[in-house]
């Protein structure tokens, strides 16, 4: 189970690192007409990186450190929430890392996660817990 979860969010950060690639030329349709691209439209993609960083940036509201943390799960917010102003909004959980196994025969560490759900439209992140 851990290795298909470490799999899985391997496969997810690649794909979240190719849908941010620059496109080669701009985003410019043969007939010289604008793509989708062009809009202000976020990927899904690039709307969570922002709401990572977001995430980041307000660790202080648990008095912790960004080097102690990883990401172990992201999730949209489709009908937005509690802390939330509409549908660009993500619950996300960090784990401490001393705490996540390093081989597939280690065991996984209870507790040590920060609860964050972030508002990307707002550009708000607010800690709304702690793992035991």
């Amino acid at each position: 189970m851990i290795g298909h979860t470490s799999s899985t969010l391997l496969a997810l950060a690649a794909l979240c690192l190719a849908a941010c690639a620059p496109t080669p030329g701009g985003a410019v349709a043969p007939t010289g007409t604008k793509t989708m691209a062009d809009h202000s439209i976020p990927t899904t993609a690039s709307d969570l990186v922002e709401a990572v960083q977001l995430a980041e940036r307000n660790f202080g509201q648990a008095s912790a450190s960004t080097d102690d943390y990883r990401l172990v799960q992201a999730r949209r917010l489709l009908a937005g929430g509690e802390h939330c102003s509409g549908t660009r909004c993500w619950q996300l959980t960090f784990k401490l890392a001393r705490l996540i196994p390093t081989s597939l025969s280690a065991r996984l560490g209870a507790g040590g996660e920060l609860f964050f759900t972030v508002d990307v439209e707002r550009g708000e992140a607010i800690l709304t817990g702690h793992g035991e």
